[in-house]
């Protein structure tokens, strides 16, 4: 008989599917149906450490317009999976050979590779006349990562030059927000940069190109930020809208165009809640009690200040539970608390490599001399507002929340629900 496994991840695929439909009520609003943006599902990172394969399947099925992934490898990936959906790769990539599994993908014109200067597009257009294929590329605008892509003016310059490039078919023009969450000044900003070269050079451009720039916080601030698509990510897991911060005042893109306030929520009064996907789960292995004065873990950064009960809890940061969170942190236990309610432990001591350690002495099962292992610890809850859900686990170790996802280890067992 297999070992049961000390940890495991829990992914509701059903609130996936939830949270698709509200990002699609929130495009669809006030909006005629053939006007309402296509939606890009990212997929990076194994889907920020949820499982690629699973997500990219349930997400296709239930009709997103393009999956977005970083790398060529992340891209295969994909493609093993024969998923009727393009596929847009966000780095640079200049090669495509037959016996690669992206090379079907790319003769059919379901592979968009992101173009981030005129070297990588003169490449590709020599790739695709030597394959006797059209290269779909869309132009990566800089608006203010410089984190790769083409400046306005370089841009600008490519759109002449394309005309004469024919084997490479221009698809898509796109920026990144910086600060969506944090400021729609400057992501207005962003926009009407972006805005501003398309209509110098409106003359040049496909009327079915996509242009996008709406990350997962841009898509909730603004409905002006869509343009004819968006790119979810975060926020098709049930995370995202905690993160945005009120705007002080409307923005005013360079354009010259007004956008509204906007609040920490969707801006949509129709548009349903988010709802978290992921629940990571544990057991305790072991009940000790210790007296006042004991100290805790390495380095005995926590005193007891009254007789304990401690638990033992086989997750560590080798698991991708972030030591940040020593003497921080907090688990949740459910039915253990009054009337089967959920009780919440805090976490004394350092995070170690493979076990942490909790104070179970307010919870009254575990009040007499006799240990009480095996009862279920949450260590990420998919309860929103739980103190021990992504968000709140983020804050308090002063990271993200897609840090939080994305170093969830490959060997925690993954089980879709």
């Amino acid at each position: 008989m297999p070992t049961a496994p000390t940890s495991w991840l829990e992914i509701r695929l059903d609130r996936l599917e939830q949270n698709l439909a509200a990002f699609r009520a929130v495009l669809s609003h006030g909006r005629a149906p053939g006007r309402v943006p296509r939606l890009c599902a990212v997929v990076k990172a194994d889907a920020y450490g949820l499982g690629m394969e699973p997500i990219a399947r349930r997400l296709v099925q239930r009709g997103v317009d393009m999956l977005a992934v970083f790398s060529p490898t992340q891209a295969e990936r994909l493609a093993a999976l024969s998923l009727d959906c393009p596929i847009l790769v966000l780095m640079r990539m200049t090669e495509v050979s037959r016996n690669d599994p992206l090379y079907r993908y790319a003769l059919t014109g379901k592979l968009h590779l992101t173009i981030h200067d005129r070297p990588q597009l003169l490449e590709l257009n020599k790739l695709g006349q030597m394959q006797a294929m059209q290269v779909h590329v869309q132009l990566y605008l800089d608006t203010g990562m410089s984190r790769g892509g083409l400046r306005p003016d370089q841009l600008a310059d490519l759109l002449d030059e394309m005309p004469a490039l024919r084997h490479v078919k221009l698809t898509g023009v796109y920026t990144h927000p910086s600060s969506a969450d944090t400021d729609p000044q400057l992501t207005a900003a962003q926009m009407g940069i972006m805005d501003r070269v398309l209509h110098e050079r409106r003359d040049r451009l496909p009327r079915d190109m996509m242009v996008h720039l709406a990350n997962t916080h841009a898509t909730l601030r603004d409905p002006r930020l869509h343009r004819s698509m968006v790119r979810v990510g975060l926020g098709l897991f049930g995370y995202g809208a905690e993160d945005l911060t009120p705007a002080p005042a409307p923005a005013v893109s360079e354009s010259g165009e007004t956008l509204p306030a906007s609040s920490p929520a969707a801006p949509h009064a129709d548009a349903p809640a988010l709802q978290p996907v992921l629940r990571w789960l544990s057991r305790i292995i072991h009940v000790t009690h210790q007296p006042a004065g004991a100290r805790v873990g390495y380095g005995g950064t926590h005193t007891l200040t009254r007789d304990s009960v401690l638990g033992l809890v086989p997750v560590g940061f080798a698991d991708g539970y972030p030591r940040a969170l020593s003497n921080r942190g907090v688990v949740a236990l459910p039915g253990m608390g009054p009337s089967d309610s959920t009780a919440i432990a805090p976490i004394l001591g350092r995070v170690n490599m493979d076990q942490i350690v909790i104070d179970l002495t307010n919870i009254a099962a575990f009040a007499g001399d006799e240990a009480v292992p095996g009862v279920v610890v949450e260590l990420i809850s998919d309860r929103p507002g739980s103190p021990c859900g992504v968000h709140a686990l983020a804050k308090l170790a002063d990271t993200s929340a897609y840090e939080i996802l994305c170093r969830l280890q490959a060997h925690l067992p993954r089980r879709y629900l």
